[in-house]
């Protein structure tokens, strides 16, 4: 495993102070982080939780993907529709 300096951390995912803090603690308290005096190190319970999100995110952006192309297509069918429906010197003129 490899250790990291809470700098490193910082800057790596640009956060201010505080904010390094904050998650700091929230992960060493759930056990998704450890450290041992200035370094701090994924645990396997943080490795199996990154495992986990990175397959329910990679399913939630096949979804997002396959209702974005839905949504677009039913876009290009209404236009094409409102198309057909317009008065033709209306069609014309566009």
């Amino acid at each position: 495993m490899h250790a990291t300096r809470k700098t490193r951390i910082m800057y790596k995912n640009n956060l201010s102070h505080t904010q390094l803090k904050d998650y700091l603690k929230l992960l060493t308290s759930r056990d998704l982080l450890a450290h041992n005096s200035d370094r701090y190190v994924t645990t396997d319970k943080g490795h199996r939780f990154l495992e986990a999100f990175t397959q329910l995110n990679d399913v939630l952006e096949d979804r997002a993907r396959r209702a974005f192309v839905e949504i677009s297509e039913s876009y290009k069918v209404r236009a094409m529709l409102k198309t057909f429906s317009m008065p033709r010197d209306a069609r014309e003129a566009k």
